[in-house]
């Protein structure tokens, strides 16, 4: 039986393969190692990334600074994921139900 072998090769001009120059984008995850991943990730990337921990710290956020897209945990103590979203889009700023979201 053949198996699979892993290589590892040293970054080059082709990463990220993506630039979201120009971007926005809002990581809300209480984890802090990952919400600290996904902004690292997302930053090399060339985008604006601003994360939270809370859906509350989330909120307070949006209201002077708005994202192109929203990417949150789902499964947050208190106030989840969830209730982010509709939060968000029952946000009075310019069409809420039209900023993307991942979860």
């Amino acid at each position: 039986m053949k198996t699979a072998r892993l290589t590892r090769t040293a970054p080059d001009d082709r990463w990220p393969p993506t630039r979201l120059r120009g971007v926005r984008v809002l990581v809300v995850d209480d984890d802090p190692d990952e919400r600290d991943y996904l902004v690292a990730l997302l930053g090399a990337a060339a985008a604006e990334v601003r994360g939270a921990s809370s859906t509350s710290e989330a909120l307070a956020m949006l209201a002077w600074w708005w994202p192109s897209v929203l990417v949150s945990d789902i499964g947050m103590p208190g106030e989840d994921g969830y209730t982010l979203i509709r939060a968000v889009r029952t946000m009075p700023r310019g069409q809420p139900a039209q900023l993307p979201a991942a979860e």
